[in-house]
């Protein structure tokens, strides 16, 4: 974003993301409640039979029914639907009771096949089932090499080794690995012989001095549901864009926080009176979001190609669970197989169970999203040229195991598993004071600074007899102290915090981090803030998210069509009126 503000203004900036930060863009909607309500629990997803399956050979799937539709898909492919409307029908098995005899019919079912062989069946169904793969399956499987999700490059110190590749695609300014690791101070010689030879940077006039945002003036059309699309849209008008999110007449609400700051119409794409409009939008507009089930917006004419042709300089992306380009592209998906089939539910136990409490892989790839069309941006702006860009949950998933996601020969995995894992090692890891958990941070190099920490003995203790004796003594004082004594002994530390209290905190609030705004019929709501600061071009907070479709006069307005309004809204393909709520 500081590259295009640059380009447009002739301006550099300090660009500053601190990890406390960046965590409430990751916490999310899991940190926005309505004040007079309080912070909701959170809750697994199990209705219609929604869960985790261990199959014939011992291996689990994840089935996922957020969309119910994929309920009745899987049955007709399974040949269940002889279980008839008691289980099946899509009102009724909301009721626990009928949910838990499902849950049990389900359980038996899926020991009849193969995980692989269910996995199989789903996304030939159109359903979303994920096979819970081990981190070195997915390195292995031809989609996620075909995808770019993993590379095999030669490591100076480990040969061929395969590991975490691209996390996003573009296909006009694509990108490559650039090779493997180098070793340390491998490129002196190099490096230095360019310093003799550099020239310094050629001054150009900047067409736009005044330049508030990186994204100021551009449009998005905002096409996506659930998290990651449109948490999409949602850092892009913060970084300054005009979005508008589009919504079908009838989808019901308008998913709160995730809409902060976006314009909104409730428009029927689907019918050629609603593309009417949408061509209207498109024809003004810089970037088109969509995260539809693969091939949707091809199916409704309204895919890259078609968007391209009208507008060639188009920047569009799309949002999937498994990427563009392999055998797995056309499965359908969520969280929960983003992460099973990529090996993060792996790691977790011996049932592979969601890494939560946040939608690590849908924010995720919603930021993922941004920084692939803000590189679309800055390549249209030097090049003139817009394309398709790609950003997926599997991807996102792979990127997030880069640490560990690797494969060469004799490699031994030993990182910490499983959810009972305190940490990598005693100086890295949760201990238990006399009142709560804290976390200890410490380089290896620093250990000797534990020496100074009041009550704490540590002197002349082997590796493993240190760890038990912190352990020990920190049991005996509340965690509070301890991270206060550590801390004065320049050892980082920090006390477990609950979210609630971190988003009511009187430094989160005071540093914009949580905020709150009044929604229309709603009341006082507070949410996650702004992460990213720029020093010249900075975000911008959006307002606070209003009905789904009261924009639609507005917009139609700008766009010479507020005339055919009513005759849209009476036959539905506009919805004006019975607006859902914003929260």
């Amino acid at each position: 974003m500081a590259l295009i503000a640059r380009q447009r203004s002739g301006r550099g900036q300090r660009v500053q993301v601190p990890l406390f930060n960046a965590m409430f863009t990751l916490i999310g909607h899991a940190g926005a409640y309505i004040n007079s309500r309080g912070l909701r629990p959170a809750t697994g997803i199990h209705g219609r039979g929604a869960g985790a399956y261990r199959c014939a050979d011992g291996r689990y799937v994840q089935f996922d029914t957020s969309s119910p539709r994929h309920l009745t898909w899987f049955a007709r492919a399974a040949g269940i639907t002889h279980w008839g409307p008691d289980l099946l029908d899509l009102r009724r098995n909301r009721d626990p009771e009928v949910n838990r005899r499902l849950h049990a019919k389900l359980r038996e079912l899926f020991l009849t096949r193969t995980a692989a062989a269910w996995e199989e069946l789903g996304n030939k169904a159109g359903a979303a089932i994920g096979f819970a793969r081990t981190t070195t399956e997915w390195i292995h499987t031809e989609h996620a090499q075909k995808i770019g999700a993993v590379v095999q490059l030669d490591d100076p110190e480990l040969g061929p080794t395969w590991m975490a590749g691209l996390p996003i695609h573009l296909t006009a300014s694509p990108g490559a690995p650039q090779g493997p690791r180098h070793l340390p101070d491998a490129d002196h010689a190099q490096i230095m012989a360019e310093l003799d030879h550099l020239s310094s940077r050629p001054s150009m006039p900047a067409p736009e001095p005044e330049l508030a945002h990186p994204l100021e003036g551009l449009k998005i059309v905002d096409l996506c549901l659930a998290l990651a699309g449109p948490t999409c849209g949602r850092l892009l008008g913060e970084f300054g864009a005009d979005v508008i999110k589009i919504n079908a007449p009838q989808s019901g609400g308008g998913s709160g926080y995730l809409n902060r700051g976006k314009r909104s119409l409730l428009l029927d794409v689907a019918s050629i009176e609603g593309q009417q409009v949408f061509w209207k939008l498109v024809e003004q507009a810089d970037v088109v979001l969509e995260n539809f089930s693969p091939d949707t917006a091809d199916r409704l004419s309204i895919g890259y190609q078609e968007v391209q042709a009208r507008k060639p300089d188009i920047i569009y992306t799309s949002i999937s669970c498994y990427g563009y380009g392999g055998p797995c592209t056309p499965g359908r998906g969520w969280e929960r197989q983003g992460q099973a089939v990529t090996g993060i539910m792996e790691r977790t136990g011996t049932i592979p169970a969601i890494l939560g409490p946040y939608n690590l892989v849908d924010i995720s790839t919603g930021v993922l999203a941004t920084f692939a069309t803000a590189l679309a941006v800055y390549h249209r702006l030097s090049a003139g040229q817009g394309q398709h860009v790609h950003a997926s949950l599997a991807q996102t998933a792979t990127y997030h195991q880069a640490p560990y996601l690797l494969d060469y020969q004799g490699r031994v995995a030993n990182e910490p598993r499983g959810y009972e894992a305190l940490g990598t090692d005693m100086l890295q890891r949760f201990y238990q004071a006399r009142d709560g958990w804290f976390f200890l941070a410490a380089p290896a190099a620093d250990a000797s600074r534990l020496r100074a920490v009041a009550g704490l003995q540590t002197a002349n203790l082997t590796a493993s007899q240190l760890e038990q004796a912190l352990a020990a003594q920190f049991a005996t004082l509340p965690a509070a102290v301890w991270v206060d004594r550590l801390r004065q002994a320049g050892v980082s530390a920090h006390a477990v915090v609950l979210v609630a209290e971190l988003m009511a905190d009187p430094w989160v609030r005071s540093q914009g981090l949580s905020i709150t705004q009044t929604v229309e019929d709603v009341g006082d709501v507070t949410m996650p803030g702004l992460s990213v600061r720029l020093s010249d071009t900075p975000m911008r907070l959006g307002g606070p998210p209003h009905r789904p479709g009261s924009d639609a006069e507005a917009i139609l307005r700008e766009l010479g069509m507020v005339e055919v309004l009513p005759a849209l809204a009476r036959a539905w393909v506009l919805q004006t009126s019975d607006l859902p709520l914003a929260w």
